[in-house]
């Protein structure tokens, strides 16, 4: 049950924190005894995140969608959700070399620079070329 929160979560569910799930603690949202220990009921903190939820800092609900709601003291409110293990299948950038990484953009293999010019059509570099500026 641990490794599948620690899997599902990705990073500490707490708001902008980072830290890798498996670095974290898996905690009761609805504090044991009066929730199940069920991975509906637990989620990755970190240890900070964690320490800051059981002192109050934080009051925390779940919400639709499998996300959490953070309210602090102050009364701002944070949702976090799940890791989205899928991101990279999405990222823009991780097309092949060339190709126009917008879909509406360029239609598939054409170049994306203004100019028109493709960027596999720049000229090969000799090894007594200088050396780019930075």
């Amino acid at each position: 049950m641990v490794e599948h929160v620690k899997a599902v979560d990705g990073v500490c569910r707490g708001p902008g924190c980072q830290v890798p799930a498996d670095r974290c603690d898996v905690d009761h949202l609805v504090p044991w005894p009066f929730g199940p220990t069920h991975v509906s009921n637990l989620d990755a903190l970190s240890r900070g995140c964690h320490n800051g939820k059981t002192a109050g800092v934080w009051h925390v609900e779940r919400v639709d969608d499998d996300g959490i709601s953070w309210t602090s003291l102050a009364g701002r409110d944070y949702i976090t959700y799940p890791k989205d293990w899928r991101e990279a299948l999405r990222d823009p950038g991780s097309g092949p070399p060339g190709a126009c990484p917008d879909p509406d953009g360029a239609p598939d293999g054409a170049p994306c620079h203004e100019s028109g010019e493709d960027v596999g059509d720049s000229p090969a570099r000799s090894p007594f070329d200088p050396p780019p500026p930075f």
